[in-house]
């Protein structure tokens, strides 16, 4: 056997994992598609600061507006997990950005620079959309890769979906770095309609991406229950209860509240999920809450620019952008090296 060719299947490094992952088409469209909406989620904080220092707008409403975009985003992101689980994610996706294009078009054409009724609505609607969007980014981006089957190394699906969210989470990290600080030159050059507009046409090319990326997954869901049935005739009788491991139809499905509590259940089980769930609550509530809020009052009052505000949120993002990279491409190469006989590995 050629200890070369284990090597290179076994011991794959990181960025060659990356690179066998965007050569999918799909889920290179899905990434795309995600990278511009992540450079248009920067704009709207950008044009609520623009339009505050503009107005010499006090900092109770400032904060306002942020906290309004926090709340929504933290009161339903607990349920995310639940809805996604009675709705098809691609389309949940879809219709999160489809929302975002709506409010950011209406923001551009009704709005009279002023942080009123109507900015704080959109801030909602904006939060409310990045609680679903985000998870159901999360479940769609594994199912759009091949099948295990298709695959030319043996173990090779954990290391690619291992990948697959490091290489989510670092375009995320990386979209913070440009975005702020193009939308603070945007915004600042053209003014806030123009911003509003420019992010509403990112979203609007996220959620084509994701339509296209996902027609892999809703291909996979038709075909499941064909698959399924075929399975189960060559199988033979099948013991009391309903096919394919589904729910009896005639049970009435569990009420939201009680399967996202349920979610919540499991979670505090396990104790390393358990302790890792508190720090992140503690950190958004006494940490990333607070900063959000307090950062552009505190930039305004100072007599600061957008452009500031753009550059220290980059600098925040530069600060979370080493790790997810260099961590899932660490594992994703470790998982792969365990599952081949090559010795000594350097991955």
């Amino acid at each position: 056997m050629n200890p070369g060719a284990i090597g290179e299947k076994g011991c794959t490094a990181p960025v060659a994992i990356y690179v066998r992952l965007l050569r999918h088409r799909r889920f290179a469209g899905l990434c795309f598609g995600q990278m511009i909406s992540l450079i248009g989620d920067a704009f709207f904080p950008i044009i609520v600061v623009v339009a505050a220092a503009k107005a010499g707008t006090p900092a109770e409403t400032i904060g306002a507006v942020f906290a309004a975009r926090f709340v929504a985003l933290g009161a339903v992101v607990l349920f995310s997990g639940a809805l996604l689980d009675r709705f098809d994610p691609v389309r949940a996706a879809v219709v999160a950005d489809s929302t975002r294009v709506a409010a950011l078009v209406a923001l551009a054409l009704v709005w009279d620079g002023r942080l009123d009724a109507v900015v704080i609505l959109v801030a909602v609607l904006i939060g409310l959309c990045e609680a679903v969007s985000e998870p159901a980014l999360l479940v769609v981006a594994p199912r759009i890769l091949p099948d295990p089957a298709d695959r030319s190394a043996a173990g090779a699906e954990d290391a690619e979906v291992t990948a697959a969210y490091g290489l989510l989470e670092g375009m995320r990290n990386s979209a913070g770095m440009v975005g702020p600080t193009l939308a603070a030159a945007i915004v600042g050059a053209l003014g806030a309609p123009t911003g509003a507009v420019l992010a509403a046409f990112a979203f609007g090319v996220s959620a084509a991406a994701t339509r296209w990326a996902g027609a892999r997954v809703e291909t996979r869901s038709q075909a499941g229950p064909a698959g399924a049935e075929r399975t189960s005739a060559q199988a033979g009788p099948e013991p009391d209860g309903p096919p394919d491991g589904r729910e009896d139809p005639d049970e009435a499905e569990p009420a939201l509240l009680r399967t996202a509590l349920q979610g919540l259940a499991v979670l505090w089980r396990i104790p390393w999920l358990r302790h890792v769930q508190l720090l992140a609550v503690v950190h958004v509530v006494f940490a990333v809450g607070p900063w959000m809020v307090a950062l552009p009052v505190f930039l305004i009052e100072r007599g600061h620019s957008a452009t500031v505000y753009g550059f220290v949120l980059g600098a925040f993002a530069i600060g979370n952008a080493a790790g997810p990279w260099s961590a899932a491409g660490s594992a994703a190469g470790t998982a792969a090296c365990t599952r081949s006989p090559c010795s000594p590995c350097t991955a």
